[in-house]
């Protein structure tokens, strides 16, 4: 009886184990004060903008700049749309999330492939700022 019982709560574990590994969903992965590279730092604005704006674009982004220091981007992949709002100064940049659909979002829990999504933009947009810094005029 007691191998039974012992057996049987074994598998519950396991099988709990097994789901929570298996989970869709993380925390959402907001950007905030990544610092843009020193020699990027003495661009300007617009061009340290364009810069981001290309990273995002190679990812099939929708990138559109919102204002000074702001674009919109929107990612629509196979009916999963991610809407991100980046705000960007000579010093540092931030990528937060704006609005998402089919992305399982809840309060501050998304779909894992949304947080893949960002960090990918983020690694590009770094080396695209480093690029920029770098680059003759």
């Amino acid at each position: 009886m007691f191998v039974r019982r012992g057996f049987a709560a074994l598998l519950i574990l396991s099988a709990a184990i097994v789901v929570s590994a298996c989970s869709r969903t993380q925390p959402v992965y907001n950007v905030l004060d990544h610092p843009v590279p020193v020699a990027t730092q003495r661009l300007p604005l617009d061009q340290i903008g364009r810069a981001i704006m290309q990273a995002g674009r190679q990812h099939h982004w929708q990138m559109d700049p919102a204002g000074p220091g702001q674009i919109t981007g929107r990612l629509d992949e196979g009916g999963r749309e991610a809407v991100i709002s980046i705000t960007y100064s000579q010093q540092a940049y931030n990528i937060t999330l704006a609005g998402s659909t089919n992305l399982r979002q809840e309060g501050d829990e998304i779909h894992k492939r949304y947080n893949r999504w960002i960090r990918l933009l983020e690694r590009d947009i770094d080396d695209n700022l480093y690029m920029a810094g770098y680059s003759p005029k």
